[in-house]
């Protein structure tokens, strides 16, 4: 009976979900926007914002109309490769 009573006068702080920024309802990712130069040149200036399951297909569809996958740089993928031989050589 007191927990009852108790329950009308004391209230448990709850926690507050993110919203998105673009249209305010509750976020699901993250998306950090990079700024570079014409010629590839990393900037620091970066944005990270929230943003909601509408919005990161709304984006992705506005950016990505084709759905093709992001462009792999060829010295990355080399160092990659070469990191897996040397493993398999290994074993």
């Amino acid at each position: 009976m007191i927990n009852w009573i108790k329950r009308f006068f004391v209230t448990e702080e709850k926690t507050k979900t993110p919203k998105c920024e673009l249209c305010g309802l509750g976020a699901k990712f993250y998306m950090l926007i990079e700024f570079q130069s014409i010629n590839l040149d990393e900037l620091d200036n970066k944005i990270l914002i929230k943003i909601c399951d509408g919005c990161y297909d709304e984006v992705y569809e506005r950016y990505n109309p084709e759905r093709k996958p992001p462009v792999i740089q060829a010295g990355v993928f080399e160092t990659q490769m070469e990191t897996r031989k040397d493993s398999n050589k290994s074993l």
